[in-house]
């Protein structure tokens, strides 16, 4: 017997104490409602829409990636956040800094890297973009409101 079927069977359990445990990431992956419930409860956010230009302004000849985006956001594409853009934005550094794709690209969580990398401590990243609260909202019940926080749909 080999591996965890044999750790697991060992009569020795080796347990993690907290002091142990180190994060995967220094920013936070949340889900619609954790996502929106920061939105909700903190004044002096930094929010960005990480798509591109022609996303975020629904000019993408890809039309399904024409989706909105919500409402305050400033678009800066994930490509375009490295330590020179991120000066401009340092008087965030203490608050929360809210990043959105479209939906789950590595581009995003790159982009959360290098602002935890350059002293952003309250990262929050929406694992699966705009496109899960557009679905939240048109498929669960009760979450409808979500509709409400996005604007420049288009028809």
């Amino acid at each position: 017997m080999d591996g965890l079927s044999r750790w697991y069977l060992s009569e020795t359990k080796v347990l993690c104490n907290s002091e142990d445990f180190v994060p995967a990431t220094r920013y936070n992956i949340v889900g619609v409602k954790e996502f929106i419930a920061v939105l909700q409860d903190n004044r002096g956010y930094l929010l960005i829409d990480t798509r591109n230009a022609s996303e975020f302004t629904n000019t993408d000849d890809t039309k399904w990636k024409n989706m909105g985006h919500i409402k305050n956001a400033l678009n800066i594409p994930a490509t375009d956040i490295d330590s020179n853009k991120m000066r401009e934005y340092v008087k965030f550094a203490g608050k929360p800094v809210l990043l959105y794709g479209g939906s789950n690209s590595s581009e995003l969580y790159t982009a959360a890297n290098v602002l935890a990398a350059n002293g952003f401590k309250n990262v929050y990243v929406l694992s699966a973009g705009i496109f899960d609260i557009r679905w939240t909202a048109a498929n669960i019940k009760g979450m409808a409101y979500l509709n409400d926080c996005i604007v420049d749909v288009p028809e």
